[in-house]
């Protein structure tokens, strides 16, 4: 008798009795493998997307791990504890009634800057630039008109991520190559606006310097304003900015028991017409109110870095000088304060300068701590970061001539640095910092800060 061959259900049903365990386990293997190809799929898609949470490639700036990210982790080397440094990213830009909301797009790793403009009310920000804010504005023809128009001395708004709101004023306005990169030095606080997509291979590019808001300081009884070294106030139509003072110890030019005390100052006419230097009035005061005069002497010999002021400042001339006290070497006084006047006029200025004796004194009460030294992502820029003790009586201030990099004898320059300079450290308290220095060619380096030098190896 001849017998039917079986079906090919009864065969499945022959093959899969009893096996019910096997045949559940290859199907989670299945579904498994499926979920895993979907993920890559949408990992893939996701990382060449472009969106704003996307670092968009190489950037000569410290860049996180996303645009979204407030703060950047360092970690520390030997055992040391990370630290953490605040990003307080601008939001938000006014200029002449104007105002746009702002968003972090990174520049190239040569250096050039071709961003996605996205909608026309947006302005984009170079990620990093905490010294001097890169800010780009669509290139259509209302914005044109304005960043053309706008004349020295114009405010321009910004405003940051925790509500802090910083004033610049228009010192420069310049179409320049869009391939030049110094309009992202972060040497001077200020702010630079460009004009996307301009004319041609030129990009208008309009820069102001911070102002610091005197509208709500405190009188000093003559009718003038309070600031900090560093900070820029107003005095008629001048512009003053103290960048800097040194005890200068090793002059035999001295009288016994006194040193000289030099100033730095930058002063710029924002009006139009020029001003008689020579009717400016300095005097120097300390904590106890005791006043010092000029030194004539001091101005005879030229110590100090520049020019004492003399002459006439034509408008829109911006010029560095010096000026120089005669005080006593064993002054103890934990601020000095500079008053700044004019021959005829009302108003005046007192700047607020940290006093540590001169920078000899102030290296001995520092105490240095390099935590982290690593390459950047972008491969061109060195990342420095550490915390820096103030174990003296008095404040500390550390401004960019007291750090440098070198490898060589070649000196490096700074990209950007956290915080901002001059670095005022009150007695007994310590900062972290983080510098970003351009990449030494070499494997070694010396970083020097307040004359203490760490050697830096294998940087290639």
């Amino acid at each position: 008798m001849t017998q039917t061959p079986p079906s090919s259900s009864e065969r499945l049903r022959e093959l899969f009795t009893g096996r019910g365990p096997l045949v559940v386990a290859l199907a989670a293997i299945m579904v498994g493998l499926l979920l895993l190809c979907v993920f890559a799929l949408l990992l893939v898609r996701d990382f060449r997307g472009g969106g704003l949470d996307q670092v968009g490639g190489p950037t000569p700036f410290p860049s996180p791990v996303s645009m979204g990210t407030e703060d950047v982790i360092i970690g520390g080397i030997s055992g040391s504890t990370a630290i953490s440094l605040s990003l307080n990213a601008p939001t938000s830009l006014s200029v002449g009634g104007q105002q746009w909301a702002v968003r972090p797009e990174p520049v190239e790793a040569d250096g050039t800057w071709e961003p996605d403009l996205g909608e026309e009310r947006s302005a984009l920000w170079v990620y990093g630039t905490l010294i001097n804010y890169v800010i780009g504005l669509p290139d259509s023809d209302e914005n044109r008109d304005l960043l053309e128009n706008l004349t020295a001395g114009a405010e321009i708004h910004l405003t940051m991520r925790n509500g802090t709101q910083f004033t610049f004023a228009v010192t420069n306005r310049e179409y320049v190559s869009r391939n030049r990169t110094d309009v992202f030095e972060q040497s001077i606080p200020g702010v630079t606006l460009i004009l996307l997509r301009a004319r041609g291979d030129e990009r208008l590019v309009v820069q102001g310097d911070y102002v610091v808001d005197t509208s709500l300081a405190p009188e000093n009884g003559n009718g003038g304003n309070e600031v900090a070294l560093g900070e820029t106030a107003q005095l008629d139509e001048m512009r003053l900015t103290v960048t800097g003072a040194t005890s200068i110890f090793d002059r035999p030019e001295a009288p016994a028991g006194f040193v000289f005390y030099v100033i730095d100052l930058q002063v710029e006419n924002v009006g139009t017409a020029q001003i008689d230097l020579n009717r400016l009035r300095f005097v120097l005061r300390d904590n106890l109110e005791n006043q010092y005069a000029l030194s004539t002497q001091a101005a005879q010999l030229g110590i100090g870095v520049y020019q004492p002021p003399n002459g006439t400042l034509a408008a829109g001339q911006t010029r560095q000088m010096s000026i120089a006290y005669q005080i006593p070497a064993g002054l103890a006084s934990p601020n000095l304060s500079l008053l700044i006047g004019r021959e005829g006029g009302t108003g005046q200025i007192r700047v607020t300068i940290p006093f540590t004796g001169g920078e000899e004194e102030a290296a001995r009460a520092a105490s240095v701590n390099l935590q982290s030294a690593q390459v950047a992502e972008d491969g061109i820029s060195l990342i420095l970061a550490g915390q820096l003790t103030n174990n003296g009586t008095q404040p500390l201030a550390v401004s960019e001539a007291n750090v440098a990099l070198t490898s060589n004898g070649t000196v490096h320059l700074i990209l950007s640095t956290n915080p901002a300079f001059p670095w005022v450290v009150p007695a007994g308290q310590t900062i972290p910092f983080s510098l970003t220095f351009q990449r030494p060619p070499g494997s070694e380096a010396i970083f020097t800060i307040l004359n203490r030098p760490f050697q830096l190896t294998g940087l290639r």
